[in-house]
């Protein structure tokens, strides 16, 4: 069966914009290069709240520190999806469920999927943290990264 698609038929289809899309929650870091586009997308945009270090290379500490403020917002917003550049958003929260000195990535304790994009390469980020540490987070299936270029993803 085939469908012939004359113009009086595509004038009837509403435009993309028109049409009905579920509207996904996304935070993202408020001076982030994406938050106009999200905006833009028809989707909600929700700023994450200030942490009083955002540098992409802060070490386990801060992003812990962090983690519990990231925690509570993401609860309280029903938030869908985490997006930001160069790990900036990534924070982490105690696990007790697995030991005592155990933690996890906040948004994966929230079951928000995270997307980063990386402008730099992956080992220009997260300096602070140790690589032994770096990969095992890197490894995390509820995190998505998307890598700017062919090159820096080889």
């Amino acid at each position: 069966m085939s469908i012939t698609l004359t113009e009086d038929v595509l004038a009837s289809e509403p435009p993309v914009a028109e049409r009905p899309v579920r509207q996904l929650t996304i935070a993202a870091n408020p001076d982030g290069p994406f938050a106009d586009s999200i905006s833009a997308s028809g989707h909600r945009f929700l700023p994450l709240p200030e942490v009083p270090d955002p540098d992409f290379n802060r070490g386990m500490q801060r992003r812990i520190e962090d983690g519990a403020l990231y925690r509570d917002f993401f609860r309280q917003n029903k938030v869908d999806l985490l997006f930001d550049t160069e790990t900036a958003s990534l924070t982490l929260v105690p696990d007790p469920a697995q030991g005592e000195n155990a933690y996890a990535m906040t948004h994966a304790t929230c079951d928000i999927p995270y997307i980063s994009h990386f402008i730099d390469p992956v080992t220009e980020t997260m300096k602070q943290v140790s690589w032994h540490t770096r990969w095992a987070l890197l490894e995390h299936p509820g995190w998505i990264k998307w890598i700017w270029d062919d090159a820096h993803a080889r």
